[in-house]
């Protein structure tokens, strides 16, 4: 009985690696043939190497990018996040992030309309970037949220550069818009603590960022 129920163990063995072979060989001419028909797509078009090379280059910019604001999407800026703290783990450097959001960003939307919200957030961009240094890198975090990565830059001059970003919202001018109206945001920052998990470490700015909220506003607030 015993030879018996091995011999049918044994049998559904075979036909299982006998599936999974010709599920890798369909996979494999699956391939061939995508990559031939690529091939053929692209003499077909008369486009050379260099400007394949250029256009692909291309996709990958804006498969990274938030195109209302220039910025990192989430999913990069996370990545790159990952790439830094790993960074900060082999040199035994610091960074720091801030945290960012548009104050009253709802009313200016119920307000204003979608277009002049869009148009807030395209300003506020351009006042981060005018704040940012070449080696810092910022990312759209979600809807009217920023994160801006300051490398080796520890917290006692990230308040520096965040109040100076701070300010530089403050001065954003909105013609057209309405009048009077006013945008200021509210920023929390954290430095990165060794062997501390990315998601962590963005709570931390997260906390600190409402605090600065509940304290009024247009402010920045630190957990360290």
């Amino acid at each position: 009985r015993n030879e018996f129920l091995q011999w049918i163990v044994l049998a559904i063995v075979m036909i299982d690696f006998s599936y999974i072979g010709g599920y890798i060989s369909s996979l494999r001419r699956n391939l061939r043939t995508s990559h031939s028909e690529l091939k053929k797509t692209v003499e077909n078009l008369n486009i050379s190497q260099s400007e394949l090379e250029k256009s692909l280059a291309l996709i990958q910019e804006i498969a990274i990018h938030d195109e209302l604001t220039g910025f990192y999407n989430r999913r990069h800026l996370m990545e790159l996040l990952e790439n830094e703290k790993n960074r900060s783990l082999r040199g035994n450097t610091v960074f720091t992030i801030a945290m960012l959001d548009i104050d009253h960003f709802k009313k200016v939307n119920d307000t204003y309309g979608h277009q002049a919200g869009d148009e807030v957030l395209r300003r506020v961009s351009a006042a981060i970037k005018s704040t940012m240094r070449n080696t810092d890198f910022c990312g759209r975090y979600g809807g009217e949220e920023f994160v801006l990565v300051l490398i080796q830059t520890d917290l006692k001059e990230a308040l520096i550069c965040a109040e100076r970003m701070r300010a530089n919202i403050e001065q954003c001018q909105l013609p057209g818009i309405g009048n009077g109206l006013r945008i200021t945001a509210s920023i929390g920052l954290s430095q990165y603590q060794m062997r501390q998990e990315i998601d962590t470490m963005v709570a931390r700015a997260d906390r600190a960022l409402y605090r600065g909220k509940e304290g009024g506003r247009n402010r920045v607030e630190y957990e360290a």
